[in-house]
């Protein structure tokens, strides 16, 4: 009987001092981990805040609110290759296209824009290859869509710049793409003739 109530009281001991034991080591980590996080408080991450593009930006896009985002990094040396969002050229135009979720270069803004094209827009017979941007250089092609003789298709828009891309639903609930391109002067009086005469038109990457 003696050595049974022994034995008892080993097990009971021991049982008291592993929970003591726990309690300690859990006080422990949370002290070290309150001491952490204040030592972090007020710690601000390394770096600066640059322009990046919220969207495919064509040339002579604005750099606005609605058009762009800020990101921090550090971009150590190559920082001075990219905009930050506190510089006066945060509100500057792309003058070449920027794809979205890319950093804003410095040499692809200008002052102004200074747009040497006109902007046209064309419903499409055909909707734009899904590897096509906006922003990207697209030729333009037109010919019959029906005719009882052959024609060749000609080429009535070369290296446009693609400012923007809409579809729409028509009265026979069919979709139609129209683009919107900055198209040289000298191939207007071609484009307005396609349209005048309801020519398919198809847009094709630039090669």
């Amino acid at each position: 009987m003696l050595m049974r109530k022994r034995n008892r009281k080993v097990k009971l001991t021991n049982r008291i001092g592993s929970r003591r034991n726990k309690s300690l080591l859990v006080a422990i980590f949370c002290l070290l981990g309150a001491a952490i996080w204040v030592s972090g408080v007020g710690v601000s991450q390394p770096g600066e805040d640059y322009l990046v593009a919220s969207s495919d930006l064509s040339s002579f896009t604005q750099l606005t609110d609605q058009t762009t985002h800020t990101i921090t990094l550090d971009l150590k040396e190559e920082a001075q290759h990219y905009i930050p969002a506190g510089s006066k050229m945060a509100s500057w135009f792309v003058s070449q296209p920027v794809r979205a979720g890319q950093l804003i270069p410095l040499s692809a803004v200008t002052p102004s824009s200074i747009m040497t094209c006109t902007p046209m827009k064309l419903a499409l017979g055909m909707t734009l290859n899904s590897s096509i941007h906006k922003g990207d250089l697209i030729d333009v092609w037109a010919g019959e869509s029906s005719s009882t003789e052959a024609s060749v298709p000609v080429q009535i828009v070369s290296s446009a710049s693609l400012l923007n891309v809409s579809t729409a639903t028509d009265a026979l609930s069919q979709s139609i793409q129209t683009v919107e391109l900055c198209v040289n002067a000298s191939e207007i009086r071609a484009v307005v003739s396609a349209i005048a005469q309801k020519l398919t038109v198809i847009a094709v990457q630039a090669q």
